[in-house]
């Protein structure tokens, strides 16, 4: 199994996409709509696009997490058009840093009888642990996730994805 560790900000939102749609921060909605409703829809067309041709699952490591169930991560997709998104779980909440919890998502995921090929963690950040390197991608808030990005996770996650091609990718590397 691929799973994708997620980040929301700055790779799903960003500033880019934030002054782009004019939609600065209002006290007239509750934050978390607010968040919710500041998705880029390129960045989440490219994570679906990405957990389709790598087969990935999605592990969210974001604090968006906190005071959210699974059901609330499927209902944001599908204010995008995504239904059926692969949501696996959450990272836990240690007060630590990231890579921390990822790596006890994996622990814990392994122990259990799971099955885990290879991961990819998406982020702005850049709290995760050395031996974690190979598998992050490290997205720039003002842009967030972008097709630079969603290449090298692919190759992370699927290096001879068919959709790595200089045909399919219209000749951007």
């Amino acid at each position: 199994m691929n799973i994708i560790f997620l980040d929301f900000d700055g790779v799903l939102n960003s500033v880019r996409n934030t002054v782009a749609r004019d939609r600065g921060w209002s006290d007239a909605l509750p934050r978390n709509k607010f968040e919710e409703e500041s998705l880029d829809p390129v960045a989440v067309d490219l994570l679906r696009r990405l957990c389709i041709n790598a087969n990935a699952k999605i592990v969210v490591s974001s604090t968006w997490r906190i005071g959210r169930s699974a059901k609330d991560f499927e209902d944001i997709f599908s204010n995008y058009g995504w239904r059926n998104v692969p949501l696996i779980g959450m990272t836990p909440k240690m007060n630590t840093n990231r890579g921390t919890e990822i790596a006890a998502w994996i622990k814990v995921h392994l122990d259990t009888g799971g099955e885990l090929t290879r991961y990819v963690i998406i982020d702005d950040d850049s709290d995760m642990l050395p031996t974690q390197a190979d598998n992050f991608v490290h997205t720039d808030v003002r842009d967030g996730f972008l097709l630079r990005d969603y290449i090298k996770a692919l190759r992370i996650l699927d290096d001879k994805n068919p959709d790595l091609s200089p045909m399919s990718l219209g000749g951007y590397e």
